[in-house]
């Protein structure tokens, strides 16, 4: 049973070994895109009106919901981007590119405004 413990240790060890930099800064990457949008990224400003408790006209109402959805939008984008360039990281990873891993890693950071 000792045994069977130190071939475990032993297969951990050589696990955290092989990790590279570049292996790392995606993980983490992927971990902060898991955890939501940037920090300041989040919703507008209160407007003078809103401050002054006017209550908004129906063309106000409606703008922010295009206003939403463009933002909407524009999160998908960079969200598909940065799927692309992560995988664009991975397979420079597996083949030992690590220049082109760390290209697609530094785009990957763009597209999450990081």
């Amino acid at each position: 049973m000792k045994s069977l413990y130190l071939v475990l240790g032993a297969l951990c060890l050589a696990g955290a070994a092989q990790a590279s930099p570049c292996g790392n800064q995606i993980a983490a990457l992927e971990a902060q895109h898991k955890s939501g949008p940037a920090p300041g990224g989040g919703s507008a400003s209160e407007s003078v009106d809103a401050m002054l408790h006017h209550q908004p006209t129906a063309s106000a109402v409606g703008g922010a919901g295009a206003a939403a959805d463009s933002a909407d939008s524009k999160r998908a984008d960079r969200d598909a981007h940065f799927e692309v360039e992560i995988e664009q990281a991975k397979a420079a990873e597996d083949s030992g590119d690590v220049a082109g891993c760390e290209a697609a890693i530094a785009e990957a950071r763009k597209a999450l405004g990081r």
